[in-house]
């Protein structure tokens, strides 16, 4: 019996160890899903405290000093994008004021880099003497934004886009958005490429009507990168180029866009400058992200030789061969018309039948009247003559007597 007794006790011995690990596999499960929930808890806050930074916390405009001349150098001409409010002394600033702050906050919901400032843009810049306007706006421009990027001169902000932050914004993101030129004429290449003395264009030549921005999308990371150099896009299928014999084949190429590095530049000594232009076709170059980035770094830094060119390049249309004018089959040649002395040619059918009759009795009626008409001329004639016989007569008898 008393084997029997140990012999029972034994499973309950051994399913004690069981309970444990169940209540420790229990207990560790637990204390994941506590932790996995703290994790949650903790993003969400920092989800909250960055919505609410956009949302809620005021949007920073940059008050600018007409005596900083670097800073507004930095903001009119560096590549980076800025939106600058023309401050007023009226009572219209406030509501401008309002505006800039809510697009500044529209931009940064957009993910922009487009910085705001504001700056009375009437009062005269130490130095020159002249104001924002009227150094650098169109002549009697006076908006109340100017939008600068890409180091290029100020824009007016037009006024149907100053109405309202979400209008403005989008607006601003579009314009200052660096992107690819389309070269069309030789005015575009000189406005994309020519417009700025030493610095260096890219012109990228492709035989494809594909959106290369599409086919190689970390181009917009490069030109993104390099906001002040300019890029131009130029498709030979419909556009053709004074320097086009120089680059090479698309099978050189690979298939793949070719580079052509233009750049205005001065010449000769300093009392006779004159502009040449300069150009490479790149044939060592594999159109990808890491050697466009060095092929940019090189020519910058003058590592790359660009060649003088003779004359300044330019871009035509190619205009398609005229189509042969050709009549079509079923169309009815003209008819012809009839010379004075003859008659017109015979109508077919019943209708020709009835023409026919009315042109012969146009004729004989024709021919009546004329008989008439010589009959009477004849009648009138004589009735002249007798009279101018019987006055000679007359006159005879008189001069007699």
């Amino acid at each position: 019996m008393a084997g029997k007794e140990k012999s029972a006790s034994k499973p309950s011995s051994e399913g004690k160890p069981r309970k444990k690990e169940k209540r420790s596999d229990a207990r560790a499960q637990q204390g994941a899903l506590v932790r996995q929930l703290a994790m949650g808890t903790a993003a969400f806050v920092v989800l909250l405290a960055v919505l609410a930074n956009i949302f809620y916390s005021p949007a920073k405009v940059v008050s600018l000093s007409l005596n900083d001349s670097q800073k507004l150098k930095e903001v009119l001409l560096a590549p980076d994008p800025w939106l600058v409010q023309c401050t007023r002394d009226d009572t219209m600033s406030e509501k401008f004021d309002v505006l800039a702050e809510e697009t500044a906050k529209a931009l940064r919901i957009k993910d922009s880099d487009v910085q705001v400032g504001s700056i009375n843009c009437s009062q005269p810049l130490p130095g020159s003497g002249k104001s924002i306007y009227q150094k650098f706006l169109k002549k009697r421009e006076r908006p109340d934004f100017i939008v600068a990027a890409n180091g290029e001169r100020p824009k007016a902000v037009p006024a149907k886009y100053v109405t309202q932050a979400r209008a403005l914004s989008e607006y601003v993101h579009k314009v200052t958005s660096p992107k690819l030129r389309a070269i069309s004429s030789s005015s575009t290449l000189s406005s994309s490429c020519f417009d700025t003395i030493s610095r260096p264009c890219f012109l990228l030549v492709t035989a494809t009507r594909d959106n290369l921005e599409t086919k190689y999308p970390w181009l917009r990371s490069v030109v993104k990168r390099h906001r002040a150099t300019p890029f131009g896009l130029l498709n030979t299928s419909k556009y053709a180029a004074s320097f086009q014999k120089s680059l090479p084949s698309e099978e050189e190429a690979g298939g793949h866009p070719r580079v052509v590095v233009l750049q205005k530049a001065k010449s000769g000594d300093a009392g006779a400058d004159t502009t040449e232009y300069m150009a490479r076709a790149m044939r060592d170059v594999e159109f990808n992200e890491a050697s466009i980035d060095a092929l940019i770094a090189s020519v910058q830094s003058g590592g790359t030789e660009l060649r003088a060119l003779s004359k300044k390049p330019s871009v035509k249309s190619l205009k398609p061969a005229p189509k042969p004018k050709s009549k079509p089959s079923n169309q009815r040649a003209p008819p012809v018309k009839p010379k004075a002395s003859q008659a017109p040619p015979p109508a077919a059918g019943r209708q020709g039948a009835e023409d026919a009759g009315w042109e012969q009795r146009r004729r004989e009626e024709m021919e009546r009247l004329e008989a008439e008409n010589a009959l009477l001329w004849e009648a009138d004639e004589e009735a002249v003559d007798g009279e101018y016989v019987a006055d000679y007569e007359e006159e005879e008898e008189e001069e007699e007597d």
